[in-house]
């Protein structure tokens, strides 16, 4: 199965190559030689693939290595958050093996788009935020790996911005202030560079694909509820790990089970994907499994009879 992911290259990806490409043969970043319209959202992955087509290496292959290996990273990173919300005793890691099993993670690893790295990032960002916030010291680090997940995609801010909130004792405090520069700086550059190069200061696919909030909230309810009944019932302990989160004032993993939820509020508003395998909810999947992880190993290891029969029939269903 995984053989024929791999052959599998979504559409979208083409758009990237193609400017990749053009960037990489001295024409500039544009989709057709003379005409300067920005037609993608993930200015950094164009970059990237760009750099390997400069030195010899195929756009589809070097995606795909690039998305794997991204999701490689991110397995790491769940097992590494997992162990500080709820350190590792009787049950394994669960956030792992859902991640490994869903056809979200592993399909959009490899099939050319920047969805996987984008997701590397934000976790890499969630990881060292929590490092720095524990210390109380520190912010470069977080700055600069959300910062790079902004040039990714342009949702970026509200990550980083959620979990300053949650985080930090005051919102308004030197290291959060510091941290957003850090972020900051990067991208008003980006913005800086857009409205010189494209003669726009916001990116041409938001215009393009919005308009209509009635219609695009309609597509939103409908595009995560085929997700839901797509990924089962499994989803609903992850209300259960956010109760258990609530009860230990543990305010990181609150923090992402907050950011999950505005993840499907934001995939609402602006209506859903036409791609298959619902890649807008990738970063909520991650935010989902740490919170099931986290409820499911607190059942457990309690040793309740009747709360471990439940997890059971969850389990089956």
């Amino acid at each position: 199965m995984y053989k024929r992911q791999w052959s599998f290259t979504v559409d979208d990806s083409y758009i990237s190559y193609r400017y990749a490409r053009n960037l990489a043969n001295g024409l500039g970043l544009v989709y057709n030689p003379g005409e300067r319209i920005e037609g993608y959202t993930n200015f950094l992955w164009t970059l990237l693939l760009a750099g390997g087509i400069r030195v010899g290496a195929d756009p589809d292959t070097l995606a795909k290595v690039l998305g794997s290996l991204s999701a490689c990273g991110t397995l790491g990173l769940l097992y590494w958050l997992s162990n500080r919300f709820k350190p590792f005793a009787l049950m394994p890691c669960v956030a792992t093996w859902l991640f490994a099993s869903s056809i979200i993670s592993l399909g959009y690893s490899v099939f050319g788009l920047e969805t996987s790295f984008f997701v590397f990032l934000i976790l890499a960002g969630m990881a060292q935020m929590f490092r720095e916030t524990t210390r109380g010291q520190g912010f470069w680090g977080s700055g600069v790996l959300f910062a790079l997940a902004g040039l990714t995609r342009p949702e970026a801010p509200m990550f980083v911005g959620l979990l300053m909130l949650f985080l930090g004792r005051r919102f308004i405090s030197r290291q959060n202030i510091a941290r957003g520069l850090v972020f900051a700086a990067p991208i008003a550059l980006h913005t800086l560079f857009r409205h010189s190069y494209y003669g726009t200061w916001l990116p041409n696919t938001l215009s393009a694909k919005t308009g209509d909030l009635a219609g695009q909230i309609a597509a939103g309810e409908k595009y995560i509820g085929d997700y839901m009944t797509h990924a089962g019932p499994v989803l609903w302990l992850g209300l259960a790990g956010l109760g258990v989160a609530v009860a230990r004032k543990n305010r990181e993993a609150i923090g992402v089970g907050v950011l999950g939820l505005c993840v499907l509020a934001y995939v609402a508003m602006v209506g859903g994907d036409w791609m298959p395998y619902f890649r807008f909810v990738a970063p909520f999947e991650v935010c989902c499994f740490l919170l099931v992880d986290l409820a499911v190993r607190s059942i457990v290891e309690a040793r309740d009879t009747a709360a471990n029969l439940s997890i059971l029939v969850f389990g089956v269903a």
